[in-house]
């Protein structure tokens, strides 16, 4: 009886995936940023400008139900206008800083009152100068730090930074326009959990009762696509093979759902296909792709490991379609995060095209057209980014940006579009 159940669970549970509309993830965007876009918006990305991130080593301490974050995070950058003699982080007021370590020796930090960390250099720096400086946090961040539980109660914390949440858990360079060159970062938690994040696992050290993954990424990634998931992950690794090569889809998921991902996510691999075939191959194959199951209502493309609620076949494309264009490339302003949203829906499409029926791909476009013309007006350019429910628009900024590439396409033809 038991495998009974699970089996139509599984069953109906794809049966419905299938079905995945990009509603459901632009409703979990907007739940989950609603909360604190407004707070942090006037002043993320403001006061930073001084300065280019190269690199970041972050060391973060999360146990599973308490809400809280403890770490630092040590950022080398070159200095990007003619002189300066303050730093600025973008970094939430619900956040402490224990100390801020420059050259080896504590420095004075100030907190105005307005989610930044202003930082007074003993001295001044010249256009071109590199230097690194340490950043000691804790606190119980809101809004983009996601607390819950799943199975039997099991604790888990996961982000979810889209659009200005990153400064909300630690502390950033809160911008489209200045990606982070690499990463190095380590994830200290309890026993029995396993915490997922960006780039190739390096190692998973025990240290008493904790247990610290360190992982490191070595391409460009923008604040928004940095993440963490920490729960009793299992883990299952599929592998998409690249003429003589291979590279690994890794996947960490919930215990009781691992036999419906098992049986789920291969299904993501001949979309690997479709979309290097139409493209260039997957950008990121020297390290991995991967999935980290949450409660997260749809998903979420943080750089090579997605947050994913499941594992439907909309949803896996929409997501893997991102590592390519929102991930690799990115937009330079909210008011156009079509240019990501528009080719990742576009892109579930096409794999739709390429991979079902042709009377699916005729239902798909006849589904977004539909969507598109439900309401009068509207352009695929976000005028008001302070508007979270315009700016995640099912209708827009999804539909009619992919309909809007549909329309390219038709225009300039299939060789020269590709």
């Amino acid at each position: 009886m038991k495998f009974f159940i699970t089996l139509t669970v599984l069953l109906s549970s794809v049966s419905v995936f299938g079905q995945y509309v990009d509603r459901s993830k632009t409703d979990a965007l907007v739940k989950s940023e609603m909360q604190h876009a407004g707070k942090l918006q006037g002043k993320v990305a403001t006061l930073s400008d001084s300065i280019d991130v190269h690199y970041h080593e972050v060391n973060w301490t999360v146990y599973p139900g308490d809400g809280m974050i403890a770490g630092d995070v040590k950022t080398n950058f070159e200095v990007s206008q003619s002189q300066i003699s303050n730093l600025y982080f973008d970094m939430s007021d619900d956040l402490d800083v224990d100390s801020v370590v420059y050259h080896g020796v504590q420095i004075v930090a100030i907190r105005p009152n307005d989610n930044t960390v202003v930082i007074h250099l003993p001295s001044t720096l010249n256009l071109g100068e590199s230097d690194s400086i340490t950043i000691y946090y804790h606190g119980i961040p809101s809004g983009s730090f996601e607390t819950d539980t799943h199975g039997a109660g099991i604790n888990e914390v996961w982000t979810i930074s889209e659009p200005y949440g990153a400064s909300e858990w630690w502390p950033c360079k809160n911008s489209l326009n200045d990606k982070i060159d690499s990463m190095d970062i380590n994830i200290t938690t309890s026993l029995g959990n396993m915490a997922g994040s960006l780039g190739l696992l390096q190692s998973v050290d025990t240290v008493g009762t904790d247990v610290i993954y360190h992982w490191q990424h070595r391409f460009p990634v923008t604040t928004y696509l940095v993440s963490l998931a920490v729960t009793n992950y299992v883990e299952f690794t599929e592998y998409v093979h690249v003429g003589l090569d291979s590279f690994p889809v890794l996947n960490y998921v919930y215990p009781e759902d691992l036999f419906y991902a098992e049986a789920t996510i291969p299904r993501i691999i001949p979309m690997f296909r479709v979309f290097d075939s139409l493209f260039i191959p997957y950008p990121f194959m020297t390290e991995k792709y991967g999935h980290a199951q949450t409660q997260i209502g749809g998903g979420m493309e943080h750089q090579t490991m997605s947050t994913m609620g499941f594992f439907g076949d909309d949803l896996m494309a929409h997501e893997l379609a991102h590592q390519w264009f929102g991930d690799l490339v990115t937009c330079e302003s909210w008011a156009e995060l079509w240019l990501n949203e528009g080719f990742a829906t576009y892109l579930t499409g096409l794999a739709i095209e390429n991979l079902k029926p042709k009377s699916s791909w005729n239902a798909w476009k006849t589904g977004k057209i539909a969507s598109v013309r439900s309401q009068l007006g509207g352009s695929v350019f976000v005028t008001d980014t302070l508007n979270l429910g315009r700016l995640f628009s099912s209708r827009l900024t999804y539909d009619k940006g992919g309909l809007l590439l549909h329309m390219l396409r038709w225009k300039l033809g299939d060789a020269d579009f590709f």
